[in-house]
């Protein structure tokens, strides 16, 4: 079948800029794709999206009905030979009004285009209004259309649209499924594949019965003791610590480092895949509370990488920013600062100045400079993150959220910014929802950081209101006995007791120390934490 190709131009800003559309990848996306500033925005597909949103949304509308046989041409001759070369015919004959051919190609035409309009059209939250979700593509263009979702879903997900992300993977699925055998380990990596595009979105639920089906098709094809059954392992693990269930997490690590162990050959692409797992061993300890664990995993691992990779690599800078992030939970900051020094040091020096792994640097030394009193130190570091991920990732990221809710927290933990601090809150706020909806977890923890700041104000009622707002997303993402449900009950609870609500605030304290026993043991931290407020003031 011929495959025709296409261009849609136009000009905007009172006809001094060309914008337009383009078959495939033009040259300029090509080098862009090659450059540290794109590689984490999808490459040269993701410089393509880019460039194509310029296009003006209500011309690309009118392209999703296109009908080649009422186009015109510059020449009459011209528009009889495209056509008759469409219909296969004689070029000199007159065109027919109407034939199959022309319809194949008007959908195959259509079905391209909105691929191209849909980064556009979710921007601008006109997926629906448009209609791209319910554009087929032409009968045998299979291969064509699996490729295409697959980059889309890369593009998407790496601007952290993993909900668009999910459903381009669930169309690739669908897809595969018709034409791979129902065992077939590649079936298996798509549905593994799915289930970390809903994990990243905070689906999880929807994660494990993606992954569930993933691990039956691999242990099926490749047997219980396979690598790739053990990778799918570590996946559901990350997935069910987001939840609360660390004994299943543990339980699902530990397997996968017996398979690995089990190996009779190590590489050392298997020595790097054991450094994954002990990464997300000790992540989960510290979900856990479990500290005394988690130093020696990320030794563990540390050690792994600078063989593999020399210390001089992101993987290794990776593992000093966990261990940064493990000397924070421990309040030792000056531990903390020297091990996130290191890896801002090794990131700059591999990434550049201008990429987000830099950006996360920067933001979590910025909370160990506030921790240490260094408010002003700790700003700057905040103001060079948003500097970065503003440039590389779009305002419309969730990295950008992010780093909005490290400066509010640190200017209301100073209090004399708290109407900046709230503006910080409701531009996160925003983005949060417009990546991952209004009940997920981030949308949570953005009302609980704006009942902290109104709180600072005075404002407790309305700070109340925030934090069952909170309360209400997080028992129905995690369940009653996840350890943050414990901590948005602590929070009620000291509330509760400024507002002159006793009674209540007893309640609230309850359910969070049985959270917190259950999670922890009795001889928690934490679990003191809550006696504590328990105790009436004397």
């Amino acid at each position: 079948e011929p495959h025709y190709l296409y261009d849609m131009y136009t000009v905007v800003g009172e006809g001094i800029a060309a914008v337009g559309y383009t078959d495939g990848l033009a040259q300029v996306d090509a080098d862009a794709g090659e450059t540290p500033s794109w590689t984490h925005r999808g490459g040269a597909h993701g410089h393509k999206a880019h460039r194509q949103c310029a296009f003006p949304l209500n011309l690309a509308k009118l392209s999703l009905s296109v009908q080649l046989q009422k186009a015109e041409a510059s020449r009459a001759e011209d528009r009889r030979n495209i056509l008759n070369a469409i219909a296969q015919r004689t070029l000199t004959l007159s065109p027919l009004p109407t034939c199959e051919a022309y319809e194949h190609v008007n959908q195959a035409l259509r079905w391209r285009l909105a691929m191209a309009v849909y980064p556009s059209a979710v921007d601008s939250g006109q997926l629906d209004a448009l209609g791209l979700e319910r554009m087929t593509h032409p009968s045998g263009w299979e291969q064509r259309a699996l490729n295409m979702y697959d980059t889309q879903a890369h593009c998407f997900a790496q601007r952290g649209y993993h909900w668009v992300a999910a459903q381009f993977l669930q169309k690739a699925l669908r897809l595969a499924e018709m034409h791979l055998d129902e065992g077939s380990p590649e079936l298996g990596a798509r549905y593994q594949a799915v289930g970390n595009a809903w994990n990243a979105q905070g689906q999880h639920d929807c994660a494990m019965r993606f992954y569930d089906k993933a691990v039956a098709i691999q242990t099926e094809a490749l047997g219980s003791e396979h690598r790739v059954v053990a990778a799918t392992y570590g996946d559901m693990a990350r997935c069910l610590e987001s939840v609360g269930d660390y004994c299943q997490a543990t339980e699902l690590l530990e397997k996968a480092l017996s398979i690995k162990a089990r190996e009779r050959t190590q590489s050392l692409r298997d020595s790097e895949e054991i450094a994954n797992l002990h990464v997300s061993l000790a992540a989960l300890e510290v979900s856990k509370g479990d500290f005394v664990k988690c130093m020696p995993l990320l030794e563990t691992a540390l050690a792994t990488r600078v063989q593999i990779f020399g210390d001089q690599h992101p993987k290794v800078a990776d593992v000093y920013q966990k261990i940064g992030d493990l000397h924070l939970e421990l309040s030792e900051y000056s531990a903390a600062e020297h091990s996130l020094g290191k890896a801002l040091d090794i990131r700059v020096k591999c990434l550049g100045g201008e990429h987000p792994d830099v950006a996360e640097a920067y933001s979590t030394l910025g909370q160990c400079l506030r921790f240490e009193g260094e408010q002003d130190r700790a700003m700057q570091m905040f103001d060079r993150a948003l500097a970065i991920e503003l440039a590389t990732v779009g305002g419309e990221h969730p990295n950008v959220a992010e780093t909005y809710l490290c400066m509010a927290e640190a200017l209301t933990s100073d209090g004399e910014s708290l109407e900046e601090a709230m503006e910080l809150l409701e531009k996160a706020l925003c983005i949060f929802r417009k990546n991952f909806g209004e009940e997920h977890r981030k949308v949570a923890f953005v009302y609980f950081s704006m009942s902290n700041t109104l709180k600072e104000r005075g404002d407790c009622a309305r700070a109340q209101e925030l934090l069952e707002q909170c309360m209400a997303i997080e028992l129905k993402a995690l369940g009653g006995e996840h350890p943050d449900i414990a901590t948005t009950y602590y929070a009620l609870s000291e509330i509760c007791q400024e507002r002159g609500q006793p009674s209540q605030a007893v309640e609230y304290a309850d359910k969070a120390l049985v959270i917190r026993r259950a999670a922890f043991g009795d001889d928690h931290e934490d679990v003191a934490d809550v006696y504590r407020i328990m105790v009436p003031p004397l």
